[in-house]
């Protein structure tokens, strides 16, 4: 039987059954609290995709229990076609559905008039410029291609197929066939399918294939067929345009000694370049010897040494294990880019420059990394120039970006977004002018190296387009001046790119993101204080245009191919998310709406607050409150902390008992309590003192105006709001209970350590990022002591459970073990859960579970007077 049902066949059934079922429900009392069995009925709501022609909505639901359903929609809202199981779900450009459906099927559906294909042993698909690419895997295990128009049409079957490739255009298909090893075959997918066919040596055993981003040509790799061992040393370039093929053996190469080999394993290890002139590659030098993980040596650890002994030991001493070669197929030479001073090379937009550097260079580094000093290598000439010092390695792809066409880089200085010329070679300081700060110092941290965002470029390299905490800014890559694109600042409101794909500087042919006015610069939208978010685009004319703007949570939008039309997720605290269209000139509509039976229980609602600490600083919280509120009785409270949290306010929050790190909103309001998230300001260098304000100013303005009891308030952070939770709890009576899941208690000890995962030490987590420090250890000893929860682990009167995960390598288990020996010591009401093989956050569902559970009886029994469990009792 075939999995698609149309419910268009089951209406009349359907509308029978209501008739029936309406009365009934209407003598239905709402079911109050959401019990526990009833949680697997909720599902999540995720976009698929939005046809060409914006007439159809792709979506899916999924639940706890790992079912997982398409639904094809019309955005008008009328007809529902249900496809269960749906995987890489896609509308085609003639508007047609085609997805992988359970049983290794391949379906292509007609949304128009109905109609339905199945392919069987269907493992993968892609979609060409006119045409579906389809993998098939045969009874005998050979692979077969096969090649249909967009309504499934088979038009050529390829057989016992090797390897293939289909051009980033979609117009060409480049595949080696088993049976014929001594061919290599290209066949042109324009209207009528043309077939190329050149020949190859049979005994190299080609890998991968990258094509130009233009399908004018590709480069291959591979290795002789009798080593099988994947040391790839050969390369084969060819033009389709001009039925040209060059061969390349890296072990007749002499400028390579023996034992250096092609990085043949990945597509990113392959690019031809702009021009089609060169071919870069990477190669791997096996000389290089590997860690050394003899465990019965003396370990020696010196001051100097530029990393950890242990992580010498667990990734090696050598930094000269891969080059970046250019190998030139007219002239057949090869050369190295960069040396043994600048080992590591990224190319630019159009791969005619490059900038070098050497990641050890600077190192030992106390930051997260260390900053990096690059050079700027012309591959023409050869000549090397030094060009930028001391820029941060962290976030390198949000402070750095090459033109598309090659002709600019942009990168982020001094707080100053710097524009460099390669054609001229100077530097102008873009925003020098500019009030403007695009420095952003929202999180505190104590430096600003890090921008606001950088968006992208327009068409040949004319403008590019930055952030500031507000608004877009257009920068004329010629004339140098700057336009505001947006009014943020003015409206209260920051507007993000909705799109925006992220630079990948491993990628050795990758091109910057380019913007285009009226088709891809579309626009999520929120008020400062998160109170309303939605949709705009910036048109054609460079004018903002406004989609959606109100108080709801606006996320995930989908912009058809042609014309401004949306769809995308709407939600509050207290309405599930819906999926909503908004066609051109037409008012939005509901496609669907998601959980429809929440409607059957009582739910709380939310509110944004604000309030001030001891220091004046005025600041936002989100306040919710419980289901079934009774204005005439008071409720416990629950209070959620971690940095900012204000944007959760319209979020919907499913209620569930797969919760990674303890907290749900929803779980909380649904067993009767208030909770608050409070935003937290910090002052550098006193992060304890500064929650331990915020928090409490937060807690003390809900108590006189809301009807919480103040003798029964919870506190519950997890990670830094673990530490926070640990802190506040040595310095205020205020909470009745807490919770605190992976958090620091001492700053002295955190700060001298090591992770455990990459073996770097954590000093710049203190220093420049999230602790807020802002010094060393050793510039301010007493206020590292006075801002560690287990220095004031004495005066600790609130019940505290913690929990851990065993194998944590965010934040050392041994944190949370210390602080239960202080606690233990001092005679503390103090539980301490480990959790085994589990990380920061848990992923194991039996854990989630024991873990939410846990922590709802824990408050229950000190806010409610609840049952004392017993796994609360003393072994």
């Amino acid at each position: 039987m075939k999995i698609l049902l149309n419910i268009r066949r089951s209406f009349w059934i359907s509308t029978n059954l209501l008739l029936i079922i309406c009365p009934l429900m209407g003598q239905i009392k709402k079911a109050g609290f959401v019990p526990q069995e009833d949680y697997k009925k909720w599902s999540n709501l995720r976009i698929t995709d939005l046809s060409n022609n914006a007439k159809w909505a792709a979506y899916s639901l999924s639940y706890e229990t790992g079912e997982d359903t398409t639904f094809l929609k019309t955005t008008a809202g009328q007809t529902t076609t249900v496809i269960p199981d749906a995987k890489n779900g896609i509308f085609l450009k003639n508007n047609s559905f085609a997805c992988l459906v359970p049983n290794n099927q391949f379906l292509i559906y007609d949304v128009e008039d109905n109609n339905r294909r199945y392919f069987d042993s269907i493992t993968s698909f892609q979609t060409a410029s006119r045409h579906i690419l389809l993998r098939k895997k045969n009874a005998d295990s050979s692979i077969s291609i096969l090649i249909n128009d967009l309504k499934g049409n088979l038009l050529k079957e390829i057989t016992n197929v090797d390897l293939y490739s289909l051009s980033p255009d979609g117009n060409k298909l480049a595949f080696c066939q088993n049976k014929e090893r001594s061919y290599l075959k290209i066949l042109d997918l324009g209207k009528k399918i043309t077939s190329t066919k050149l020949s190859v040596s049979p005994q190299i055993h080609y890998k991968i294939i990258k094509w130009h981003h233009s399908g004018k040509s590709f480069v291959m790799a591979g290795y002789p067929e009798k080593l099988k061992n994947n040391n790839f040393t050969e390369l084969l370039l060819y033009k389709t345009a001009q039925n040209e093929i060059y061969h390349y053996n890296i072990t007749l190469d002499k400028n390579f000694a023996s034992g250096v080999f092609i990085e043949g394993r990945y597509l990113n290890s392959l690019a031809v370049s702009e021009d089609q002139s060169n071919v870069f590659f990477i190669a791997k030098d096996m000389r290089v010897s590997p860690a050394d993980n003899n465990t019965d040596v003396v370990e020696i650890w010196n001051s100097d040494d530029k990393d950890l002994f242990p992580r010498r030991k667990e990734y090696g001493y050598n930094n000269e294990d891969f080059y970046l070669i250019q190998w030139t197929p007219e002239t057949g030479r090869t050369k190295r880019i960069g040396n043994t001073e600048n080992p590591r090379v990224i190319l630019n937009g159009n791969q005619r420059f490059a900038l070098a550097y050497d990641p050890e260079k600077n190192k030992p580094s106390f930051k997260q990394k260390p900053d990096l000093d690059f050079s700027i290598i012309d591959l023409h000439s050869g000549e090397v120039s030094p060009f930028l010092s001391g820029q941060p390695s962290i976030g390198l792809t949000k402070t750095m970006s090459f033109s598309p066409n090659g002709k600019f880089l942009v990168y982020f200085k001094d707080e100053k977004w710097q524009l460099y010329s390669f054609d001229n070679k100077n530097t102008v300081s873009l925003n020098e002018s500019i009030k403007s700060s695009f420095a952003n110092t929202t999180t505190q941290y104590g430096v600003s190296t890090f921008p606001f965002g950088f968006a992208g470029w327009t068409k040949n390299d004319k403008s590019l387009i930055v952030y500031d905490e507000f608004d877009l800014w257009e920068f004329n890559t010629e004339s140098f001046s700057a336009t505001r694109l947006t009014r943020g600042i003015e409206e209260n409101k920051i507007y993000r790119l909705a799109f925006y794909k992220s630079e990948d500087f491993g990628i050795l042919d990758f091109k910057a993101h380019t913007l285009v006015p009226g088709e891809n610069i579309v626009l999520n939208v929120k008020a400062v204080d998160h109170s309303r978010s939605g949709i705009s685009f910036i048109n054609k004319n460079r004018k903002v245009e406004s989609v959606v703007y109100n108080s709801t949570y606006v996320s995930v939008v989908k912009k058809s191919g042609s014309g401004n039309n949306f769809i995308y997720l709407q939600e509050k605290f207290n309405v599930p998310p819906e999926l909503i269209s908004k066609n051109e000139n037409e008012n939005p509509n509901t496609v669907f709406a998601s959980n429809p039976h929440h409607k059957n229980y009582a739910w709380g609602r939310s509110l944004l607050i604000r309030y001030k600490n001891s220091k004046g600083i005025l600041l936002n919280g989100s306040l919710f409150f419980p289901a079934g509120f009774d204005n005439t009785k008071t409720y416990p409270m629950i209070v959620n902390i971690y940095e900012k949290q204000t944007y959760r306010l319209h979020k919907y929050m499913n209620p569930t008992l797969l919760n990674g790190s303890s907290f749900n909103t929803t779980n909380y309001t649904n067993n009767g309590y208030f909770v608050l998230l409070p935003d937290i300001s910090y002052e550098l260098g006193n992060p304890g003192y500064s929650a331990l304000d915020c928090v409490t100013s937060a807690v003390k303005k809900v108590l006189e105006e809301y009807p919480v009891n103040q003798k029964a308030i919870g506190l519950i952070g997890h990670s830094f709001g673990g530490y926070e939770t640990n802190f506040i709890i040595t310095q205020s009576s205020l909470f009745s209970a807490a919770i605190s899941g992976a958090g620091l208690s001492d700053l002295s000890s955190g700060y001298l350590a090591f992770n455990q995962n990459d073996y770097l030490p954590e000093m710049w987590r203190y220093e420049s990022f999230q602790m807020r420090m802002g010094t060393t250890l050793f510039e301010n000893y007493a206020g590292f002591q006075k801002n560690s929860p287990i220095t004031h682990a004495a005066d600790v009167l609130t019940p505290l459970l913690s929990y851990t995960g065993d194998t944590d390598t965010s934040v050392d288990p041994l944190q949370s073990r210390e602080f239960h020996m202080a606690l233990r010591r001092l005679k503390k009401k103090h539980i301490l859960l480990i959790y085994p093989k589990e990380d920061h956050v848990f992923t194991n569902k039996k854990n989630q579970m024991d873990l939410t559970l846990k922590s709802l009886e824990w408050f229950e029994y000190y806010l409610k007077d609840g049952p004392k469990s017993k796994w609360m009792e003393a072994q």
